[in-house]
């Protein structure tokens, strides 16, 4: 005898499949604004002084965040052709945040890596990926040249930003 509640096994499913805006992802994205950084320059620019990441070590607004995003694009497009894979190995930090922007304003593939996970994973992870570029912060970047080979460049994107 079950003890489920015949009235909670009764759930709606029809709007499942039901995609949110048309048929794909593109008109998706279209209806959005046209990618993820295309979206967060809107809402940058609507709400510059408004705190973007209320949390962690690093509070900025969304004019300092976007600020921060574009020198760390501007960093990644010296040193990666767009569609390029680049790791961050970062903690879970405002400092993602503004990384992870700023490598799709870059036009190039985020891979984010925990930098807690033990080395022969994240060397394991780096041979999957395969990046063209690590970056690493500074409690992450002695790890990030562990588990790479000498080919790939890591970098400490940190002091290129406006990251306090």
């Amino acid at each position: 005898m079950s003890s489920i509640d015949p009235q909670m096994q009764k759930i709606d499913t029809s709007a499942i499949d039901t995609p949110l805006i048309g048929e794909s992802t593109g008109e998706l994205l279209g209806a959005m604004g046209g990618s993820i950084p295309a979206r967060f320059e809107q809402i940058a620019g609507s709400y510059p002084q408004q705190v973007a990441i209320g949390s962690g070590s690093w509070q900025p607004t969304y004019a300092q965040l976007n600020s921060a995003a574009n020198a760390l694009a501007s960093e990644v497009r010296s040193c990666c052709a767009p569609g390029s894979r680049v790791v961050l190995l970062h903690r879970l930090d405002g400092f993602l945040i503004g990384s992870i922007l700023g490598v799709l304003k870059a036009g190039c593939v985020v891979a984010i890596f925990n930098p807690e996970d033990p080395v022969g994973r994240l060397r394991q992870n780096v041979e999957d990926v395969e990046p063209a570029l690590i970056s690493g912060e500074s409690g992450t970047v002695e790890l990030a040249a562990q588990i790479t080979a000498p080919s790939i460049p890591v970098v400490l994107f940190a002091g290129a930003l406006a990251f306090p």
